[in-house]
């Protein structure tokens, strides 16, 4: 996802170069004024804290008993990369830090109910994958929150890079998980062949 966010630019005093407001100047060095601030970088900061806040008062879906399937991290994974824009466009508005917040909490319901689920069989080794899953997608919206929250372009393309690189990898172990349990199919399958074939009459 590509993020794009708004800072506010001014001219550095001292060299002339562009700065951005509230930020030493990359050119020359030059300190920001005490008491500057960047009015944008203080309202997703301050949206931020909402959002926080909003988590910390919802509740995990925790009553469903079906085992959460990989679409249902794709899900989730989607509800928060479409929440994120919105909120950037007003990030202190009611509606947008109520959906943000929503959305990171279904996936913490998710996580909660695999790892409910994580000692059953059978299927232990899918489900210990879908954990891992589920909490590399958790740093995704980690990372991405550092990036909201960044004082300068740099950090927070920083950051948004490698919140990219982790949800890159997000699906690594699950997909392991299935290539070994077809690996075990196959080879549970030719034992018994072999043991049919090598049985006496």
């Amino acid at each position: 996802m590509k993020l794009s966010l708004d800072f506010q630019k001014i001219e550095c005093s001292k060299c002339g170069g562009v700065r951005i407001l509230a930020s030493p100047c990359p050119e020359c060095g030059a300190r920001a004024p005490k008491g500057e601030v960047n009015r944008f970088v203080v309202s997703r900061r301050e949206g931020l804290r909402l959002v926080d806040a909003a988590i910390s008062k919802l509740e995990a879906h925790g009553k469903e008993r079906d085992e959460p399937t990989p679409d249902d991290l794709i899900a989730c994974l989607l509800r928060i990369l479409e929440a994120i824009p919105t909120f950037v466009r007003a990030p202190t508005s009611d509606e947008n830090v109520t959906e943000l917040a929503g959305s990171i909490v279904e996936l913490q319901s998710v996580r909660d109910r695999l790892e409910a689920m994580a000692g059953l069989r059978p299927g232990i080794g899918m489900r210990v994958a879908k954990i891992e899953s589920a909490r590399r997608l958790e740093r995704v919206w980690e990372l991405y929150r550092t990036a909201l929250s960044a004082d300068t372009i740099v950090e927070a393309q920083t950051s948004a890079s490698r919140a990219q690189d982790t949800m890159d990898s997000a699906g690594e172990p699950i997909q392991s998980a299935a290539e070994l349990r077809a690996l075990s199919d196959i080879l549970g399958t030719t034992e018994r062949r072999f043991q049919n074939a090598c049985s006496l009459p």
